[in-house]
């Protein structure tokens, strides 16, 4: 691979990790799984079929059994409802960046733009203050193919194929000063001339563990192939019982883990070949000497969940990614040595795939030393959810229920909620094809508070469904603490029995 080669597999690299588009553009977690899926905050009581995979698979049974009647009118014939008997779902894509640091048109800037104007003295010192214990969140995924096939009254089963992307970096105040002032730190000083190109140097110099307390930069790619079983316990007018599993099969694709606390440095590194990272000198017995797209590492995992369901009420218990990843190809781990000798000036611009290559330099920003394997943990969640009927005096302004999730994280791997997440919303059915779920939320890795806005759009006589959603549509008036999100589902069959 050529020098110019390899520059450009690392700005697809840098891509993926700021846009976290799908594979060649790709997919989770999901710091922040609530964006990667957007489904509403009833996703964990009232999710039916394919999408009780990743939200409950406790409701993967809950589709009605039979066929019913249904009297649209009391002037108009009975007609029969389509009760779904298989469920099949293509090319479901999600994406949402989020940053507590950026404005909308610098978010914006920053994504799209492919020369950026240079930043001013006084821009690149308002930007420093911005990124302090601030910083970027990503969260996306593709649903390649999902299918949902009920098997008696009470069972059911599912699968799904889905690659999923989860990114989140904060910076404290040294590195974000580091990064757009680069060798004119004052941390720097004194300069050197080498091979005709200025290095600031210190006079006393500091271990990253020092300079970095605070700063977190994690990312996580893979792919998951689960099925799920479900069934119906008790089935009672008063009371119904169901659980659900489902069981993942799991390939990596890379994995970056930065992390400096109470004085020591975590850094792994495990990156495709493809994007032809330098190491520097380093050298790694899990090296892969090839330059195409191949897994790096492997995983086992597995979801559970239960559902309560009462007359008025229904409650939901949910454990998603419980299980491991091993990586092993291409995996490095850095030295807590001490931070000496940076040629850059800073960003110049917001273009982060230009000016992330020029901190870290060639290789040599931080010493590497190569790993067999290492085992991480896929960020594992408990979600409790309550959807209750609404009083009858609230019914008839079209909203029927209401719905409560909170969302726990039960490990620290990468990928997770950095804190606990809330969600409170609603439905409401505009026709009988249509039905909007407003909710706001609050915390995982959220800058402020949301309202997320997903819409479920039946054609055909339900037949087609379309499913469209925005995380926040309060970053459409607000300029500060951008929420940029976007979902559809637009190949979605609900196919009845009719034998």
């Amino acid at each position: 691979m050529d020098r110019a080669d390899g520059t450009r597999q690392q700005r697809w690299f840098l891509g993926l990790l700021i846009f976290g588009l799908p594979l060649l553009l790709r997919a989770q977690p999901e710091a922040q799984d609530v964006f990667a899926s957007f489904q509403p905050a009833s996703a964990v009581t009232q999710s039916r079929g394919i999408y009780s995979l990743w939200s409950n698979p406790g409701n993967l049974a809950l589709q009605p059994p039979v066929d019913t009647l249904r009297i649209p009118s009391p002037l108009l014939p009975a007609e029969t409802e389509i009760v779904p008997f298989l469920e099949l779902s293509l090319l479901q894509p999600s994406a949402a960046v989020f940053s507590s640091a950026l404005d909308r048109s610098e978010l914006l800037n920053m994504l799209v733009a492919k020369i950026s104007t240079p930043l001013t003295t006084a821009e690149k010192q308002r930007l420093v203050q911005a990124f302090v214990n601030n910083g970027l969140a990503l969260s996306t995924q593709m649903v390649y193919g999902a299918g949902w096939l009920r098997l008696a009254p009470h069972t059911a089963v599912g699968v799904a194929v889905r690659e999923r992307i989860s990114a989140y970096l904060r910076f404290n105040r040294f590195i974000s000063e580091l990064s757009f002032y680069g060798r004119f730190h004052p941390y720097f000083d004194s300069i050197a001339v080498i091979d005709g190109d200025t290095v600031g140097f210190s006079t006393r110099p500091h271990r990253f563990s020092e300079l970095f307390a605070g700063t977190i930069l994690d990312f996580v790619w893979f792919r998951e192939y689960s099925a799920g079983w479900g069934t119906i316990v008790l089935d009672d007018p008063a009371f119904r019982l169901s659980w659900g599993m489902n069981l993942k099969y799991v390939q990596g694709y890379a994995y970056l883990e930065g992390r400096v606390t109470q004085q020591q440095l975590r850094a792994f590194s495990a990156i495709n070949p493809a994007f032809g990272i330098d190491y520097g000198k380093a050298v790694s017995p899990s090296l892969l000497d090839t330059n195409t797209l191949v897994p790096i590492g492997w995983g086992l995992g597995a979801d559970a969940g239960i559902q309560f369901q009462f007359p008025r009420l229904a409650l939901g218990i949910t454990v998603l990614d419980i299980g491991f990843l091993n990586w092993e190809g291409n995996l490095f781990t850095a030295e807590d040595t001490v931070l000496n000798g940076l040629g850059s000036s800073g960003f110049r611009t917001l273009n982060l795939l230009e000016e992330i290559p020029k901190i870290t330099g060639k290789g040599n920003f931080f010493k590497w030393h190569g790993l067999w394997r290492l085992r991480s943990w896929l960020p594992t969640r408990l979600y409790i959810g309550a959807t209750f009927a609404l009083p009858p005096a609230v019914h008839r302004f079209g909203f029927p229920s209401a719905s409560v999730t909170l969302g726990v994280p039960l490990n620290k791997a990468v990928g997770n909620l950095p804190q606990p997440f809330l969600s409170a919303g609603t439905v409401i059915p505009l026709d009988t094809w249509i039905s909007l779920y407003p909710a706001l939320s609050l915390g995982g890795a959220l800058p402020r508070p949301v309202l997320s806005l997903f819409a479920h759009i039946e054609l055909l006589n339900g037949l087609l469904n379309l499913r469209l959603g925005t995380a926040d549509v309060l970053a459409l008036v607000l300029r500060t603490t951008p929420v940029l999100s976007a979902t559809a589902a637009v190949v979605d069959f609900h196919i009845p029995k009719l034998w």
